[in-house]
């Protein structure tokens, strides 16, 4: 069975099979002429030092991904069109043998995590040019042998994974110390988040990039009983902070999610399957 997950979108830095797209509409939505204002002043504020660190992967409105097959990572491009029509194009295979998720695209290049390590480790692709082009870095302060599926990026370039616990505990991981770091590792800072009681099951973590504000996808394994957290989307209030909170938004959503993604308008999108039991174990 092919497994199917997850990144992010939008060039200020930084997926289940194609059965299913949804665009969540209740979200607030800021003007279009403020959306330009907004992109040029992020442009602005980028530091000269990070304009000069970029990948290769283009920043072009694309909304990447990876996808597990078999025994193999697929890195694949997603874009919707303003007539809403969805056009999936394929990238790159990595190495055989190397399976990955909790992926996020920043700053031209795509980060995802070594399920097949035996500590936390990231992968970092450049570009495309060959199945093998991409360096690796162990993450200290996080767990060892989980495999996580969830994940996303801000525009400070702060990666952020969520745990299975009861209260999630939210790993940060700084990508910008990947250039700066002799020691060839990177390390985690975490956060405890409350939570409505339930088992914990995540799909993705997305940024939206008018309002800076974190959401999530909650999927877990079994339907949820009285006083349970629900399936369907969350916002992570005060992602920042020390003692952020996950609440809902919006009613419940009985699918499986394992990719969200916001367009440079402020749309969230989702990719996965009309199914209400989820199939990750991060």
């Amino acid at each position: 069975m092919n497994n199917y997950y997850k990144t992010r979108s939008y060039c200020y830095k930084q997926m289940r099979p194609p059965a299913f797209i949804a665009r969540i509409n209740h979200l607030k939505r800021l003007p279009q002429k403020l959306v330009f204002n907004f992109i040029l002043v992020v442009s602005l504020l980028i530091p000269v030092s990070e304009l000069f660190a970029q990948g290769s992967i283009a920043c072009d409105g694309s909304l990447y991904f990876t996808r597990q097959l078999s025994s193999s990572t697929r890195i694949s491009s997603v874009n919707v069109n303003a007539t809403g029509t969805v056009s999936v194009a394929d990238k790159v295979t990595l190495n055989p043998n190397i399976l990955t998720n909790a992926t996020v695209y920043y700053n031209g290049y795509v980060f995802t995590q070594d399920w097949g390590s035996s500590t936390f480790t990231l992968i970092r692709v450049a570009n495309y040019n060959g199945t093998n082009n991409y360096t690796s870095k162990t993450v200290t302060g996080i767990p060892t042998g989980v495999d996580y599926n969830n994940a996303g990026v801000d525009k400070n370039g702060i990666m952020y994974i969520l745990s299975t616990d009861s209260n999630p505990i939210i790993y940060k991981i700084d990508l910008k110390n990947w250039n700066t770091d002799g020691s060839g590792t990177l390390s985690a800072t975490t956060a405890t988040c409350t939570m409505t009681a339930g088992s914990r099951l995540w799909g993705d973590i997305a940024f939206d990039p008018l309002t800076n504000r974190a959401y999530a996808w909650y999927h877990p394994t079994s339907a949820p009983s009285s006083g349970q957290a629900v399936r369907g989307l969350y916002e992570i209030q005060n992602i920042t902070s020390a003692n952020p909170s996950i609440v809902k938004v919006g009613s419940a959503a009985d699918y499986t999610m394992g990719t969200l993604f916001f367009n440079e308008r402020g749309q969230l999108f989702s990719y996965g399957i009309l199914t209400g039991t989820g199939g990750e174990s991060g």
